[in-house]
């Protein structure tokens, strides 16, 4: 019985205590708390950088390269009469190279912006 007198007095302090609450501070609690907000919410993060991996199909890509070759050569001669003298020869050569590529067209890259659209559209949705 006493449980029952005493619930009335803890209904009413709860309601005393509570304030009421604006839409954003309960959507605050819900990303703080709700697992499956978080989730959607990291799913549709992920799919939004699709369009960023998407324009980087565009984008300049630049290509550097260096090479270094070094011959060495031992001459020798059997014939005394020879005028040439032999010796030991070493022949260095560098090369390097900088290369820069930026796709004006390509349709396939077209058509995959047009699905990352889609995608992207279909998780906004989702959200």
């Amino acid at each position: 019985m006493l449980v029952n007198c005493l619930e009335p007095i803890l209904t009413t302090n709860a309601l005393a205590e509570y304030k009421p609450q604006s839409l954003m501070d309960v959507y605050g609690e819900a990303l703080a708390h709700d697992s499956q907000l978080a989730s959607a919410l990291s799913a549709n993060k992920a799919v939004q950088e699709i369009i960023e991996q998407g324009k980087a199909l565009y984008r300049l890509v630049v290509y550097f390269n260096a090479g270094l070759n070094a011959t060495r050569t031992d001459i020798t001669f059997n014939s005394l009469a020879s005028p040439f003298k032999g010796g030991v020869q070493t022949f260095e050569g560098y090369n390097y190279g900088v290369e820069a590529r930026q796709p004006i067209y390509r349709k396939q890259n077209l058509v995959q912006m047009d699905q990352t659209k889609i995608q992207i559209s279909q998780a906004d949705k989702q959200l």
